[in-house]
């Protein structure tokens, strides 16, 4: 239970984009900053899902009722006592980093994971733009982190901060039954399904045609292309199409889940980039 609050499938995403970066900047290295910067990445996450975790509650009694908080299995005080001690863990090695590292980590990082789920979270799109960009991030400070300066991650930024973006609109279209009886204004909740699916269609469009930016610029070849293509962009629009024909909370879980796997895929494409 104290591993699946964590949902150790966004760690393993975090951390394998310290892993991406460092292999596309020729830097990977089990060195102390790669190890510290593992475990700032997979303690702030691990943290900030707990939190999420106790503060949703609930929301959770109705949408999630198999979540550890909501079935008892672990008590609120000791989930609270579990994501303070990630984030002092994670706080604590940010020294072991050279100082722009720490500072993106203590003084923008960890300040938007404490306030994400109990603020921001409840202003629609606002919240979902701040976590996308709290994911995103991660490839910026592992830059960071790893050479002092951000300079060649922010296209892989882009491309995970569109990813995101995409599933959190999911997720806030699929938990709409929960938010709207406990009264957080998500997007769906304040305009509706309709509305919230021609806002994830035009994001959808708009990471799309962003992707093939570099592509069309000769920067990357067919390798990315066609991974782009195959693993991302084509089950993108084809889970779009298929939840065009049916907007509800069954079908958005599905959906969610297919981004699961593009998200996977995005991750390999940025990988690629690695090859040029």
């Amino acid at each position: 239970m104290y591993l699946k609050i964590v949902r150790p499938l966004n760690v393993v995403f975090a951390v394998l984009s310290l892993a991406i970066t460092a292999d596309i900047l020729n830097l990977f290295s089990l060195n102390l900053t790669m190890v510290a910067s593992a475990i700032v990445i997979a303690s702030f996450t691990a943290g900030g899902n707990v939190l999420n975790d106790i503060i949703d509650l609930p929301i959770d009694r109705i949408n999630r009722p198999g979540r550890p908080l909501v079935s008892g299995k672990i008590p609120v005080k000791v989930a609270a006592i579990y994501a303070s001690t990630l984030f002092l863990l994670g706080a604590g090695f940010s020294f072991y980093l050279n100082y722009p590292a720490r500072l993106l980590a203590l003084a923008v990082i960890l300040p938007l994971l404490l306030l994400y789920t109990p603020i921001f979270k409840k202003i629609p799109l606002l919240g979902n733009v701040l976590i996308a960009a709290i994911l995103a991030i991660v490839f910026i400070f592992s830059e960071v982190a790893l050479t002092g300066i951000a300079d060649k991650m922010w296209f892989p930024a882009g491309l995970a901060f569109g990813l995101s973006l995409i599933r959190e609109l999911v997720k806030d279209m699929e938990d709409i039954r929960g938010d709207t009886e406990v009264g957080v204004q998500t997007f769906p909740v304040r305009f509706g399904m309709a509305k919230s699916f021609y806002l994830l269609l035009l994001v959808t469009i708009c990471l799309c045609l962003y992707a093939l930016i570099p592509y069309f610029q000769l920067r990357f070849g067919y390798v990315y292309f066609g991974l782009l293509i195959v693993g991302v962009e084509i089950p993108l629009l084809l889970s779009l199409f298929w939840l065009s024909k049916k907007m509800t909370p069954l079908r958005c879980s599905t959906v969610s889940l297919i981004l699961k796997f593009s998200t996977l895929m995005g991750m390999i494409v940025i990988w690629s980039t690695a090859l040029y």
